[in-house]
């Protein structure tokens, strides 16, 4: 059955899957039914050496005893805090342990960009003092930048370090958790502060957990007397903000896939919201900066409730946020 005759069934309503990247229908249960040079380690217990392959170089070590949400599982594992550390100035190869688990591995991050590197879960503790370790190949030169242990709300600026000539593995005692504080390069709950650091796009990726559209579809649940279906999945869609529906029964999809940084323009300072304040206006189309927003529309040709045309009617868009198809044209938004 198309996409119409859902339509008209009753109910619609369209969501975004954060894990698979997909747009989903929620309607009534009985109707219509690369290597990179640096990356961050998913499973870094599987992926710790047993040693470092060169004795040149230091250790830097820092000890953190971290608030409670960001070790707590919630309900809902999103509630949690995701947390990021952020480097820049690093002048050789790197690798970062977190009580002992790899879960950096980076080439040399020189200049002043920030790179930022997602912290797995489930390995930070809960009233201890969490043990931070980098180990920089073959220079004993501190960071150029303090790096920034942050999450989405707070950050806690590591400007004090402990300098290690000892040799460690990554079993060694020195890296496992301590109860009671050092005495030096000691962080509490208290030196966490509101995130304020501006943020550019990442450089690379950050994978978390992966599913195929048709698993992440499956770990969906409805309330009583209602069922989703999969509509679109990446890589046909990423980062929608907007559907809307043509009087032909047409999807339009506005993917808003640079956000949250816009073409052209560079954040200058924001607040922990994400709220950002930027150095300029973006100049509106048809003299705007190129970006990477796209609007597409998708087609179910054969009214078997599966699209199966897809095209991308605008490219190189700049925070094009909604698109609305009729008469006889098509508008794009772009918030000011």
């Amino acid at each position: 059955m198309s996409i119409r005759s859902r339509r008209a069934a009753g109910l619609l309503f369209a969501a975004v899957s954060l894990t698979g990247g997909a747009i989903h229908l929620l309607h009534a249960a009985d109707g219509p039914a690369t290597t990179l040079a640096g990356r961050a380690t998913p499973n870094a217990a599987a992926n710790a050496p047993a040693a470092e392959p060169s004795r040149a170089g230091s250790w830097r070590l820092a000890y953190v005893r971290v608030p409670a949400d960001l070790v707590t599982p919630a309900d809902k594992d999103l509630w949690r805090d995701s947390m990021t550390l952020s480097f820049a100035g690093v002048e050789a190869p790197f690798r970062v342990y977190l009580n002992g688990k790899l879960i950096i591995e980076s080439d040399a991050i020189p200049g002043e960009a920030r790179k930022r590197f997602k912290v797995p879960k489930d390995i930070l503790v809960q009233e201890k003092f969490n043990v931070l370790a980098v180990r920089v190949a073959g220079s004993d030169k501190p960071f150029g930048k303090p790096p920034i242990f942050a999450g989405y709300f707070d950050e806690l600026l590591l400007e004090l370090w402990e300098t290690s000539a000892k040799e460690l593995t990554p079993d060694d005692p020195a890296l496992a958790p301590v109860a009671t504080a050092p005495k030096t390069a000691v962080y509490t709950e208290a030196g966490f502060k509101q995130s304020s650091t501006p943020l550019d796009a990442t450089m690379q990726t950050m994978p978390g957990q992966r599913l195929t559209p048709a698993e992440s579809l499956a770990k969906m649940k409805t309330g009583e007397g209602l069922a989703v279906d999969l509509l679109l999945a990446e890589p046909l869609v990423a980062q929608p903000t907007h559907l809307s529906f043509d009087e032909r029964g047409r999807l339009w999809v506005s993917q808003y896939r640079q956000y949250p940084y816009p073409a052209g323009v560079k954040m200058i300072s924001r607040d922990k919201y994400y709220r950002g304040v930027y150095d300029r206006m973006p100049p509106a189309p048809p003299n705007h900066d190129k970006g990477r927003d796209v609007i597409s529309v998708h087609e179910d040709a054969d009214s078997d409730g599966v699209f199966d045309r897809h095209k991308v009617v605008l490219d190189g868009l700049n925070m094009a946020n909604a698109a609305v198809r009729g008469a006889g044209g098509m508008r794009s938004y772009t918030p000011r």
